[in-house]
């Protein structure tokens, strides 16, 4: 909570702003499950997907409704995908 609740108060002040009315959300990890590579066939990739990514705050980022976009570094394959 000491990084996921701040990022999450400034996404719901925008999102309560009149004046916004699209929200790109960037992120050093993914946060969603469409930014992350898995490979069954490297133990490598599960014990990176174990440490790097946060789905849970995905879960609430995907909330906000005025986000637009959300753009994670960190993925080390180019992903692109919606919800």
């Amino acid at each position: 909570m000491r990084v996921s609740g701040p990022f999450l108060d400034q996404l719901n002040a925008l999102n309560n702003n009149p004046a916004v009315h699209n929200i790109i959300a960037a992120t050093h990890f993914p946060i969603l499950e469409e930014q992350m590579h898995r490979d069954v066939h490297k133990s490598g990739w599960a014990f990176s997907n174990a440490y790097a990514g946060n789905l849970t705050l995905g879960k609430q980022v995907l909330k906000i409704k005025k986000l637009n976009q959300v753009l994670s570094g960190h993925t080390h394959i180019s992903k692109s995908g919606s919800t």
